[in-house]
């Protein structure tokens, strides 16, 4: 378990590094635009990549919804905390 939640968060920290370089990049500068840029992100990106798994897996639509929150809604807090912390 302990391995799985490091893995989790090294995940998070390179999502981190890649949208704090991508926003420095856009000059995003207060929380809204962060908002949008993480949900952008986590929709185009997060959403899309985790579907391709379930349509293979063939797992539960609650659990997909379950799944794509966690992803969408860790996008838009990293968004938001990269655009104002600087």
């Amino acid at each position: 378990m302990g391995m799985m939640m490091l893995a989790s968060f090294l995940c998070f920290a390179l999502l981190s590094i890649g949208l704090s370089f991508s926003s420095h990049v856009l000059h995003l500068q207060n929380w809204a635009s962060g908002l949008r840029f993480g949900f952008f992100t986590g929709v185009c990106f997060g959403l899309t990549v985790m579907s391709v798994g379930f349509i293979y897996e063939k797992r539960p639509l609650l659990l997909y919804f379950i799944d794509g929150a966690y992803h969408l809604l860790g996008n838009i807090l990293v968004g938001i905390i990269v655009t104002v912390w600087k």
